[in-house]
């Protein structure tokens, strides 16, 4: 029996055209008469051709069956071992019977296939890419997933399987990343990619790359984590050595001219100071505190803008802590603050660096966060073991907060929020603290709070400085 494309109902031919799977229409002995391009393209026959030479050995006898009940069954579906183009595999067929054409279409679901040259393909990168990958279904489900979810979250990869990648992604901030947007982009451009802000359980602040790939063959989609902490901050440490580079090239151009009218303001204050009335005593002193302010700015610019060269000494963490909670202890009582300290390392931690610039930090950070409280708040100042050669020295107010977009500015030159503030405060900070080879990070919540986490490598006691000894640093 010969049918002629007149035959094929206008519903056949769209199928042939818009269908995403393979599809071919086929008479009751196995020849093809149409067949689409992803049939031709899977398969590597078309028109004229039979079916059964498609068909493995083992399931011809499947097949024959189906051409002989087709027609009075109407609708079937079977499973056909099938000799693909470059290996042979079981393939989910759908059979509709059109008994106007006295053919069938045969609809070919190759998503399991797929999904197996997915997981050949991916299978090696599972189990030793030290990046998270993560499978999941088209509703969102994980159907498979590496061990790195311990290293990055501190969470067993059997807690997120069976669940939906929401688990995942509700990890991160919901202020920096809307699940619901993140899922629409995947699905409609089939790919997204974005860096996130992760808070660890150690309480390091990481950043993780994720990028999700969406597969049409298979609606499957392949989510990769990776630890880019190193790099972003690599990158914001280069953001901050250019604006110090400018607060240099500003401070190396004005301080000569800045500081000789300075040095003749204080001169003549002095002299005035001894003919002066007290009233005018007053004035003098309002002005000589002014001058005073002017020069620390200026020292402030100058430090920002050098090289650093001190000293290194052993610095004992819990010592050092606990002077500096003996400097702002009177303040904090005045003030009804509450201080709350738990040095909770185990043993007794030491660094490498300069005693009296480590205290300028503390210093610098506590009483940003008295500043921050109200009568009956808490300042906390605890101490933490952050792997094994790391100390994280965490300072925390429960404070108003800082907003979010001033967050991202708080260490850059010359940025403040109070009307008596240089802006140079938490640069020398964050700058001190990278001289002495350490980071800092900073998370806040309006109406609840900010802590900063500083992290220094501690030195084991064979590597520390012999008593009495001391070491030249200088640092770019």
């Amino acid at each position: 029996m010969t049918l002629e494309k007149t035959q094929i109902n206008e519903d056949i031919q769209f199928l042939l055209k818009d269908v995403n799977k393979p599809l071919a229409v086929v008479d009751l002995s196995g020849t093809i008469y149409q067949a689409n391009d992803r049939f031709i393209e899977s398969f590597g026959i078309g028109k004229q051709s039979n079916m059964k030479n498609v068909i493995a050995d083992q399931s011809l006898l499947t097949m024959n069956d189906m051409l002989t009940q087709i027609s009075d069954k109407k609708r079937m579906t079977l499973d056909l071992q099938m000799k693909l183009q470059k290996d042979q595999c079981s393939v989910r067929v759908s059979v509709l019977y059109d008994e106007s054409a006295s053919s069938m279409i045969m609809l070919f679901d190759l998503s399991l296939i797929n999904k197996k040259r997915l997981d050949i393909h991916w299978g090696s990168s599972f189990i030793q890419s030290d990046s998270l990958f993560i499978i999941s279904d088209q509703e969102g489900i994980i159907k498979d997933m590496n061990e790195l979810s311990h290293e990055l979250f501190d969470v067993p990869h059997e807690h997120f399987i069976g669940g939906t990648i929401d688990h995942v992604l509700e990890l991160f901030s919901e202020k920096t990343l809307n699940i619901e947007k993140y899922k629409q982009q995947v699905a409609e451009d089939g790919h997204i990619e974005t860096i996130q802000q992760y808070i660890h359980p150690s309480e390091h602040i990481r950043y993780y790359k994720i990028a999700s790939f969406k597969d049409d063959e298979t609606n499957l989609t392949l989510t990769k984590i990776t630890d880019h902490t190193e790099k972003t901050m690599l990158k914001q440490q280069l953001a901050h050595k250019g604006s110090l580079l400018e607060v240099g090239q500003l401070a190396a151009s004005i301080a000569h001219e800045i500081r000789n009218p300075i040095t003749t303001l204080k001169g003549f204050t002095q002299l005035l100071k001894a003919t002066a009335s007290e009233e005018t005593l007053n004035y003098l002193n309002v002005i000589d505190d002014e001058i005073q302010r002017m020069e620390l700015i200026l020292s402030e610019m100058l430090f920002l803008s050098k090289p650093s060269s001190f000293e290194k000494e052993n610095i004992s963490v819990n010592t050092l802590l606990s002077d500096i909670i003996r400097v702002i202890y009177p303040k904090a009582t005045l003030e009804s603050i509450m201080i709350v300290q738990n040095f909770d390392f185990g043993g007794e931690p030491y660094l490498l660096g300069e005693e009296g610039k480590l205290k300028q930090v503390l210093l610098n950070l506590l009483k940003n966060g008295l500043e921050a409280m109200q009568p009956g708040g808490t300042l906390s100042i605890y101490t933490k073991k952050s792997g094994q050669n790391k100390i994280n020295i965490v300072i925390e107010d429960t404070g108003k907060g800082i907003d979010e977009n001033h967050l991202k500015q708080i260490f850059m030159p010359y940025f403040t929020t109070r009307s008596s503030g240089t802006g140079l405060g938490l640069p020398f900070v964050l700058k001190t603290v990278e001289d002495h080879g350490g980071t800092i990070s900073v998370t806040s919540e309006l109406g609840k709070g900010t802590k900063f986490i500083l992290a220094f490598p501690i030195i084991e006691t064979d590597k520390r400085i012999p008593e009495g000894e001391k070491n030249e640093i200088v640092t770019k």
